[in-house]
């Protein structure tokens, strides 16, 4: 379970991107991984001269979505995205992206 709400976590301390994947949750610990790996798995394969980053745009998820998209191994750098407690919805997700 998420300890505290963080709005931004980037541990690669990435600045930009010629490349984003966005991956949009609310409580998805049990199936953020697999679109982790295989978008890991695309940008390695087909984009490897780009600067690429995956992010997470998260409804700040309860259940450990964010503890599983940090730790699934990726070569590709990850930043995890929240929106504030109580504030729902894909599009608030994708605003929080756009920012």
């Amino acid at each position: 379970m998420p300890s505290e709400f963080q709005p931004e976590i980037n541990p690669d301390g990435v600045k930009k991107a010629e490349m984003v994947v966005c991956i949009p949750s609310y409580n998805e610990v049990d199936s953020i991984a697999f679109p982790i790996t295989q978008a890991d798995e695309g940008l390695q394969r087909y984009f490897a001269q780009k600067k690429s980053v995956i992010i997470n745009c998260d409804n700040n998820s309860s259940d450990g979505t964010r503890e599983v998209f940090l730790s699934t191994p990726t070569k590709t750098p990850k930043i995890y995205l929240s929106t504030p407690p109580g504030v729902k919805g894909k599009g608030n997700n994708f605003r929080n992206l756009f920012k």
